[in-house]
């Protein structure tokens, strides 16, 4: 309800750190916004696997024979991970021998040999505890030619001490197939050791010795517990084991509780996939309370609270009997439900007037409460909650004429706990009050400034809400005894200056664009802080506040336009500082023009897999790659330029186009490939953000790309340089268009097709007569028309015949020729098909 309380959003590449993203953005990206294009899966084929197996033989030590378990796993180049290879196998419990039948070839195995209720950790074929870190053959991975034989001499697994106990609910029933782990203190990151719980609830896990550890219990419908019994990690006791070969703790018992229910729902129906963003923004929207209910009261002060959404969720509760209200988010009135398609069912149609929604919540057990309609505030008056308490009241002590409208009441327990209570109106002469106190605690208030006020929103005590103040707020908040009135809670609004401006683009407002003003450091660094922001109305004027006497850069932002900043410049660097000297509307008015975007290619090039779980600690880029890009004219790719992929520090390599100094990119179908020297270097993986999760898998020697008018796309690609048997190549080169003349006096014509990109680049004159590639250069180059070229990997295709410099009209025509027959022959299939479908009706 609160943008004191709201948490903010993110986004971006999940498996890409705060550290490379930084990198990127510095590197590569530069301020770069708009529309993310498409792409679409188009990969070389791969090679053909090896045929036929080899055997696996071994044995392991007579102490550690039973319930061992052989699995193997294959080395996974892509994903740089380890995976299943086979079935796994038992171990002959008496001579203690095992056998494998593996694929033969290049592939690279290892062996984990999992025990089972034996004082032995899961060893690693080599002796480890955990993977090997990659695929580099060794003792402890192998690979094996077809038909042949490998034996493994006898295995020692690493001995271990053991935790045993029992796991049970809080009526005695014991807890089936639930996760038992021991963590060390010191978070080794090989470990925790972990088993499953037995039928009986029992479990024996296997720990490394001398290691301090505590012991946590998690399964379905239970909250995660630690020993003794706390729900707390900080209050976990720390298990001592010893080196003693013969170490065995018993009776390490746990009673775990179900899991802390939550309750969810919506007010629009979200199960369609196919809902676009604009379908989900019409969706209602309210603000939704869940109260706890004590001794059949219901308290003043919400458990937990949701924003304006169109769905909600609540968890972490505690078992008990609760009431949800809903609020609008215009009116703030509290509003009824009125029916909803989950369970339990609600809403006036169930029972009372639905202003109130009773639930009974249970540990181990959640609440979807499916789509809820909500009523009229008109014909089903609601009050709150909690009906009435204490007052809390005040003023504002510098009110006039529309310079507040509401107050709302928070209530803080803690720092990191604040919930809000109640919202009222503030009256013309400044007053607010609420009948809300029924609990003990510490509450303060935020009145909201009218929007055209020289204010801004103020919290009690004289805070502004764009500063982390929460501490110095609940400090300072006045503590009040349950059901005690508390009055003189007044509040001075602080004062601002009033920026405005227009936002227009093409010459017409621009509706929604955003305006951004940052306090500019006056620092040498220059360092800048977004102070606000807003969004423009139909007339694409805007309203900011800021405080007097500090410098700012004023930008503004839209869909499909560059990021401008004042007045008129593209970078921050660039932009006018202005200041404002005292509160009020500044008589200025900071107006944008802006530029519509063109399309543009950028993108991360590295070495290692896109769907790695973590970045590498650092990454070398790759020396001299080129990134080529390529536009689809008619039925083949036409070089549009070549560049140099300038290194980012400890990730890789970046790509941007159109490079300095050429023409703008335009709309259309588009490839980008990647050289070293003469090779063609295929890739393992590409996406875009999009995809990012689930990436395009290789072998493929280039990523497609679809531009629209004003797309800035964004591609990752993972090169495979280890790839040899991939044969990439440059773009295969155009074929002339030959038109045979009818008779001597009219030879053969050559002509090309023609290529839109002259037409919407007036400034490009010439064609350049095609010629055979030169190898990709590590020397950025641009083609305005850019030269067909050969396959440099390949032989070279048939050279095109250079365009003549006078061509005749009957190679022109030959175009008019060819186009009107493929229009007339659609015009009579269309034809046809209309007759059909006449005749098979009047046959009906």
């Amino acid at each position: 309800m609160s943008r004191y309380t709201r948490p903010a959003r993110r986004s971006g590449w999940g498996r890409l750190t705060t550290r490379a993203v930084a990198l990127v953005v510095a590197a590569v990206l530069a301020g770069a916004t708009g529309v993310v294009g498409t792409s679409a899966a188009v990969a070389a084929t791969p090679a053909a696997a090896s045929p036929g197996t080899f055997t696996v033989v071994g044995t392991v030590q007579a102490e550690a024979r039973t319930g061992v378990t052989v699995t193997p796993a294959v080395w996974d180049p892509d994903s740089e991970e380890w995976t299943a290879a086979a079935t796994s196998v038992a171990v002959n419990a008496t001579t203690g021998a095992f056998a494998l039948k593996l694929p033969a070839g290049s592939s690279r195995y290892t062996i984990l040999f999992e025990t089972k209720r034996i004082p032995f950790l899961n060893t690693y074929l080599g002796g480890g505890t955990s993977a090997p870190e990659d695929d580099t053959l060794g003792k402890s991975v192998f690979s094996g030619a077809k038909g042949t034989t490998k034996t493994i001499a006898e295995v020692k697994l690493v001995p271990a001490g053991v935790i045993e106990g029992v796991i049970t609910d809080v009526a005695g029933a014991p807890i089936v197939g639930g996760i038992v782990s021991g963590t060390p203190v010191d978070d080794d990151l090989d470990y925790p050791a972990t088993t499953t719980t037995a039928a009986n609830g029992s479990y024996y896990l296997p720990v490394k010795r001398n290691v301090p550890m505590y012991v946590s219990l998690s399964a379905e419908k239970y909250e995660d517990t630690y020993y003794p019994g706390t729900e707390d990690g900080n209050a976990a006791t720390t298990l001592s084991t010893t080196s003693a070969n013969s170490f065995h703790l018993t009776g390490v018992d746990l009673t775990v509780k179900g899991s802390r229910p939550s309750v969810v729902g919506a007010f629009g129906d979200l199960s369609d996939e196919s809902l676009t963003q604009e379908q989900y923004d019409a969706l209602p929207t309210a603000h939704v309370y869940i109260y706890p209910v004590v001794n059949g009261t219901v308290s003043s002060i919400p458990a937990q609270t949701s924003g304006d959404d169109v769905e909600f969720e609540f968890d972490g509760l505690n078992d008990g009997d609760y009431m949800m209200a809903f609020r609008d988010t215009t009116t703030n009135a509290w509003i009824p439900a009125t029916s909803n398609t989950g369970a339990p069912k609600i809403g006036s149609a169930v029972s009372g007037n639905g202003c109130l929604v009773p639930l009974t919540l249970v540990r181990g057990h959640d609440v979807d409460l499916g789509v809820i309609s909500l009523g009229a505030t008109a014909t089903t008056p609601c009050t709150a909650p909690w009906g009435t308490g204490a007052v809390f009241s005040g003023k504002v002590t510098n009110m006039t004429k529309g310079a507040a409208t509401t107050a709302e009441l928070f209530y803080a327990t803690s720092v990191n706990d604040i919930v809000d209570v109640d919202i009222a109106t503030v009256s013309a002469t400044g007053t607010y009050s609420f009948s809300a106190i029924t609990t003990a605690g510490r509450y303060f208030v935020l009145v909201t400034a009218g929007r055209d006020a020289p204010y801004f929103d103020t919290l009690q005590g004289g805070y502004s809400t764009s500063n982390d103040v929460a501490a110095q707020v609940v400090s300072h908040a006045p503590k009040v005894a349950a059901n005690t009135a508390s009055s003189g809670n007044d509040v001075t609004l602080i004062p601002a200056a009033i920026v405005t401006g227009k936002i227009t683009g093409g010459g017409k407002p621009l509706e929604g664009a955003y305006a951004l003003i940052s306090q500019i450091d006056s620092a040498d660094d220059g360092d800048s802080l977004t102070y606000d922001s807003t969004a423009t109305d139909a007339a694409g004027r805007y309203l900011l506040k800021v405080r007097t006497g500090s410098n700012y850069a004023i930008a503004a932002e839209a869909d499909d336009y560059s990021t401008q900043y004042f007045d008129g410049k593209a970078t921050l660097d660039d932009a006018t500082l202005v200041s404002f000297a005292k509160p009020g509307k500044d008589p200025r008015s900071f107006n944008f023009a802006m530029k519509p975007l063109s399309p543009t290619v950028s993108g991360i090039v590295v070495t290692f897999p896109l769907t790695a779980n973590e970045l590498p600690d650092s990454v070398a880029p790759v020396k001299n790659l080129s990134a080529t890009l390529y536009r689809k004219i008619g039925g083949y790719y036409k070089k549009v330029a070549t560049e140099l992929a300038p290194a980012i520090e400890e990730l890789g390599n970046s790509i941007q186009f159109p490079v300095a100094g050429a023409p703008a990119l335009v709309a259309g179908d588009y490839h980008v490939r990647f050289s070293v020297g003469t090779r063609w270097i295929p890739m393992s993986q590409y996406a875009t953000p999009a995809t990012i999760d689930e990436p395009t898998n290789g072998p493929a020697c280039f990523i497609p790309v679809k531009l629209g008018a004003a797309t800035q796309e964004l591609v990752y690609a993972s090169l495979d340089l280890k790839d040899t048997k991939t044969k990439c190549a440059d773009e295969p080169v155009k074929k002339p268009i030959v038109s045979t003349g009818s008779s001597a006096s009219n030879p053969a014509v050559i002509s090309w097709p023609a290529d839109p990109a002259v037409i919407m680049a007036p400034s490009v004159t010439s064609t350049p007569t095609p010629t055979a590639t030169p190898t990709p250069s590590v020397t950025p180059t641009v083609t305005a028309e850019p030269t067909d070229t050969a396959e440099p990997s390949e032989t070279a295709s048939e050279a095109p015949v250079a365009s003549p410099q006078n061509t005749s009209v009957s190679g022109n025509l030959a175009w008019i020729y060819v186009v009107g027959g493929l229009i007339l022959a659609a015009i009579i299939a269309a034809l046809i098909i209309m007759v059909a479908r006449r005749q098979a009706a009047a046959g009906k």
